[in-house]
C-alpha cells in the first residue's frame, strides 16, 4: 500500500496497515458505533483496500448510496438482504468466499433475511472457513467488518453454531498472517467471545451505560495495563464520540469524534410516525458477477455427489406420495434391491473420486431415467384422480346447498378475483398432471403472471390464508383438496409446450427466448450441448455478459439444467411430455 493514511477524525489518522489490524467498536444502540465502522470502511475503500462487511441487521447497503439516500454512493455489490443484487442461499458461503477472493472485490454480505439462525450459522461458518483457507494460499490485504459480531463469535454458542464460532475465531486470531483484518462491532460486548475480543489491537468505546457492557471493556483495558478510570466516562459520551485505546499498535488513549460519512446512514433509528421509503440502489456492473457465481455453482454441484443423493431421495419421495393417495390404489414400482445396491456402489464411487465419475454417473443416470419413465405411468393416472376428487367435492357442496346450508353455495375463502382464480386454475392443472407441488415460478407463468410481482405474492398469501393452496419445506406451492372445488379446467393437464409459451410471454426477455428456442429446436439431435454449441445455434456470443446472465436466469427458473459443464432442457419440462 501507499503512504496514504485513513483520516477517521479531525485529530486522528490511521496508517494503512489498519486494514490488517483487529478493531472493536463497542457502544449502545444509537451511540454511533456502526456509523463509525462504515465511515472507516469508506476510508479504506477510498484507498483501494478490499473490504467485506458481514451484516445481520441489513444496514450496510447504505454504502451504495450517497448521504442523501438517493444519489449513487460506492459501487459495491450487495449480496442478500432486502436490497441485495444477488440472493443468498444457506449453502452458498463457500461460493461467495471464492468469488470475493478470485475477483478481489469489496462486498456487503447481508445475512439479515435468513429465516432460521441455523441457516445463517451454516452460511457464515462456511464463508469464514473458506475465506481463511483461500487467503492462506494467496495472502493479500482484506478487512472484514462483523456487524453485531456476537451473532458470529458468541460467548455462549447455540447448538449448530460451533463451526461458525471456530471459523471466525480462527480468522480473528490468525488472519493477520495472511492479510486479514477484522472489525468487531457490537452493542453487547459481554456477549462477544472473549477469545475474539481479546485479539483487538484497537478498541473504540462509544456510550455504554450498562454495568455488564462496561465491565467487558474494563476487562480489556485492564489486561493492557491502561487507565481503567476512563471507563466511568463512557455513560457521558455524546453520539459519535468515542474513546479510542490502542496501547501497542498506535500507543494512544484519547477521545475523538468520528468523521462524517459521505454515504447513506442506513443504521439511523427510524422516526416514529414516518414510514421508511424504499430506496433503490444505484445500478452497478453485476452481470459478470452473476455469471461467475453461476459457473462456480455449476462446478461445486458437478463435484458434489450429495446432489445425486438428493435427486434419488426426491424421486423416492414422489413415489411414496403418489402411492399414499387414498382415492385409488396405484401400484407404483419402487427401487428394487438390485437397483438400490447399484445406486449405493455408484454413489460410493462418486464420493471416493469426484473427478473421475463418468462411469458411476452413467449408471446412476440410467437408474434415475428408468424410475422417471415409470413415474410417468402414475402421473398420467393423476389427471383422472383429480377430476374424480373435484366431482366428489362438488357433490358434497350441492348436497349441502339442497339442505339449505349457505356454505353449500358459496364457501368462505373462495377466490375473490380473476387473479386468484388464474393461480388456482394453474395449480389445478399441475395437480391433474401429478405435480402436486411446483415452483412458484411455474405457477405464475402458467397463470399469466410475473413471479417477481408483489401482486402475485399477495394473491398467493391470500389463497394460503383461505387454505386453498399450501407450501412445502422447499418453498414450492400446490393446490389443496379444498382448492380443487373452485378450480376450472382441471381435466386438462398442462403440457410442456404450453408452459414454455407461458414463460416466453410473461417471464423471459427476448434474449432468453432466443436461447431457449435454440435449445428446444436442437434437443432431439443434441440432448445436451456445450455453451459454444448453444452460441453457434442461437447466433449469440458466449463471451457477452448478456449470454451468461440469460443462462443463469433460465437455470434459476428451472428451464435448463447442467450436466457437468454442458446444458440440457430441464427434467421438469421433460417429464411433462
Amino acid at each position: 500500500m501507499s503512504s496514504e493514511r485513513l483520516k477517521i477524525a479531525d485529530r486522528l489518522s490511521l496508517p494503512l496497515d489498519a486494514v490488517t489490524q483487529t478493531f472493536a467498536y463497542m457502544g449502545k444502540k444509537g451511540s454511533g458505533k456502526t456509523y463509525a465502522a462504515t465511515s472507516t470502511a469508506e476510508k479504506m475503500i477510498d484507498q483501494h483496500a478490499q473490504v467485506v462487511a458481514v451484516d445481520p441487521v441489513g444496514v450496510w447497503f447504505g454504502l451504495r448510496l450517497a448521504a442523501d439516500g438517493k444519489s449513487p454512493g460506492i459501487s459495491i455489490p450487495v449480496f442478500g438482504g432486502l436490497h441485495g443484487d444477488i440472493p443468498l442461499e444457506p449453502t452458498g458461503g463457500k461460493i461467495i468466499a471464492d468469488l470475493i477472493v478470485d475477483r478481489g472485490i469489496s462486498a456487503v454480505i447481508d445475512v439479515s433475511q435468513f429465516e432460521y439462525d441455523t441457516d445463517k450459522a451454516r452460511f457464515a461458518g462456511d464463508f469464514a472457513a473458506r475465506l481463511f483457507f483461500r487467503k492462506k494460499s494467496s495472502p493479500s490485504a482484506i478487512h472484514v467488518f462483523l456487524e453485531e459480531c456476537q451473532e458470529f463469535v458468541p460467548q455462549q454458542p447455540n447448538k449448530g453454531e460451533e463451526h461458525m464460532l471456530h471459523a471466525f475465531n480462527r480468522m480473528v486470531r490468525l488472519g493477520r498472517n495472511f492479510g486479514i483484518g477484522v472489525s468487531l462491532v457490537s452493542q453487547r460486548p459481554q456477549d462477544v467471545n472473549k477469545k475474539a475480543l481479546n485479539q483487538a489491537e484497537c478498541v473504540c468505546a462509544f456510550q455504554l451505560v450498562g454495568t455488564h457492557e462496561r465491565k467487558a471493556v474494563r476487562d480489556w483495558i485492564s489486561e493492557k495495563d491502561m487507565d481503567e478510570d476512563l471507563v466511568d466516562e463512557l455513560p457521558k459520551l455524546k453520539t459519535g464520540n468515542a474513546y479510542i485505546w490502542s496501547p501497542s499498535w498506535l500507543d494512544i488513549s484519547e477521545k475523538i469524534l468520528f468523521a462524517r460519512k459521505r454515504t447513506f446512514d442506513a443504521s439511523a433509528t427510524p422516526e416514529v410516525g414516518k414510514r421508511a421509503a424504499r430506496r433503490d440502489l444505484a445500478p452497478i456492473e453485476l452481470e459478470q458477477l452473476r455469471a461467475d457465481m453461476a459457473a462456480t455453482i455449476e462446478r461445486v454441484e458437478a463435484e458434489d455427489p450429495r446432489a445425486l443423493k438428493k435427486k434419488v431421495a426426491q424421486l423416492e419421495k414422489e413415489v411414496a406420495t403418489l402411492k399414499a393417495q387414498p382415492r385409488e390404489r396405484v401400484e407404483t414400482p419402487a427401487f428394487t434391491d438390485a437397483e438400490r445396491k447399484l445406486l449405493s456402489r455408484s454413489v460410493t464411487a462418486l464420493e471416493g473420486c469426484a473427478k473421475n465419475t463418468t462411469d458411476a454417473a452413467g449408471i446412476v443416470q440410467g437408474v434415475l431415467q428408468n424410475l422417471d419413465e415409470r413415474l410417468q405411468v402414475t402421473r398420467r393416472m393423476s389427471a383422472r384422480h383429480a377430476v374424480e376428487e373435484k366431482s366428489r367435492a362438488e357433490k358434497r357442496r350441492d348436497s349441502l346447498a339442497a339442505r339449505g346450508d349457505p356454505n353449500g353455495v358459496t364457501e368462505p375463502g373462495a377466490p375473490t378475483d380473476a387473479y386468484q382464480k388464474a393461480i388456482i386454475g394453474a395449480l389445478a392443472r399441475f395437480y391433474a398432471l401429478g405435480n402436486h407441488m411446483v415452483s412458484k415460478r411455474h405457477a405464475a407463468a402458467l397463470a399469466g403472471k410475473s413471479p417477481r410481482s408483489s401482486a402475485f405474492n399477495a394473491a398467493l398469501a391470500s389463497l394460503r390464508a383461505a387454505q386453498l393452496v399450501q407450501y412445502d419445506n422447499s418453498g414450492d406451492v400446490g393446490i389443496t383438496g379444498r382448492g380443487l372445488t373452485f378450480a376450472e379446467n382441471i381435466d386438462t393437464p398442462v403440457t410442456s409446450q404450453e408452459l414454455i409459451e407461458a414463460y416466453k410471454r410473461h417471464v423471459l426477455n427476448d434474449y432468453e427466448c432466443t436461447l431457449l428456442d435454440a435449445m428446444l429446436s436442437s434437443a432431439k439431435r443434441m440432448p445436451t450441448m456445450s455453451r459454444s454449441q448453444l452460441s453457434e445455434v442461437s447466433g449469440k456470443s458466449m463471451s457477452s455478459s448478456a449470454f451468461n446472465a440469460a443462462l443463469a436466469s433460465m437455470r434459476q427458473l428451472k428451464l435448463i439444467e447442467y450436466v457437468g459443464t454442458d446444458l440440457k432442457i430441464s427434467d421438469t419440462l421433460r417429464l411433462m411430455r
